[in-house]
């Protein structure tokens, strides 16, 4: 992710927390007076191999987003239990969740759109089911409130693009596993590089937005020695974070 594609996805993502502030609503129904976007992009790329040669190369990416709407107010919302049961892959939003990759500014609102929807009636749907509870059941933490206010702060770490110098890991792994190739009491072996790359986007309808990636790089090596003493598999595993 450039910061051409974080710039769209902001863009996105402002756009459409102002107007479902403004214009999400249900008769009857309480409105939002909450909703933040996570947008997560994750880049990767792989390589494995054996005996000196490349068996698999791959790249991946994907871009989601975690949506945060609550309904009602700061002092009472649909959230119980401290949310831990939200987000059930059993929800219309979890299959909502995939933006776009291409940068599609248009695509990426619409996507932003569909899931905040879902969203909202879910939590309308959780406001009125704890309502439901609290005629029935005590609650020993009415005293407390939903949520809490923050402060509206923007901030943007250095913005990195994935490029990965793939001829070189892939020289790498042949390398590595050649070298366990003349071993004949190594009845099996590989070595795999993997690098990482995920940028995130947070956005509040608070104020509050957060740019920042998390690249990371690991090189696993796997060997099983066996002879007519030993019987063991052996794993080496590098990792790398920023």
């Amino acid at each position: 992710m450039n910061r051409r594609s974080v710039k769209i996805v902001k863009e996105a993502m402002v756009s459409e927390i102002e107007r479902s502030m403004s214009k999400l609503r249900s008769p009857g129904h309480p409105k939002p007076y909450f909703i933040s976007y996570l947008a997560r992009d994750h880049q990767s790329y792989n390589v494995w191999g054996r005996y000196g040669s490349v068996a698999t190369e791959r790249r991946d990416h994907k871009r989601n987003c975690y949506t945060d709407l609550r309904v009602g107010s700061y002092k009472y919302d649909q959230i119980t239990e401290g949310g831990l049961e939200d987000n059930s892959e059993d929800a219309e939003s979890f299959e909502l969740i995939d933006l776009p990759c291409d940068n599609n500014l248009d695509a990426t609102r619409f996507c932003l759109w569909r899931l905040t929807d879902a969203k909202y009636r879910e939590a309308v749907k959780a406001y009125h089911g704890r309502k439901a509870r609290d005629v029935s059941y005590l609650d020993e933490n009415k005293g407390l409130g939903s949520f809490r206010v923050a402060s509206s702060s923007i901030s943007e770490s250095k913005i990195r693009a994935f490029n990965i110098d793939q001829k070189h890991y892939r020289v790498l792994v042949k390398k590595l596993s050649l070298l366990f190739k003349a071993e004949l009491d190594v009845k099996n072996s590989y070595v795999e590089f993997q690098a990482d790359l995920e940028t995130k986007v947070f956005v509040s309808s608070e104020g509050v937005q957060r740019v920042w990636q998390v690249p990371t790089f690991q090189l696993n090596i796997y060997f099983w020695y066996l002879t007519k003493k030993y019987n063991q598999d052996f794993s080496l595993n590098f990792v790398l974070a920023d």
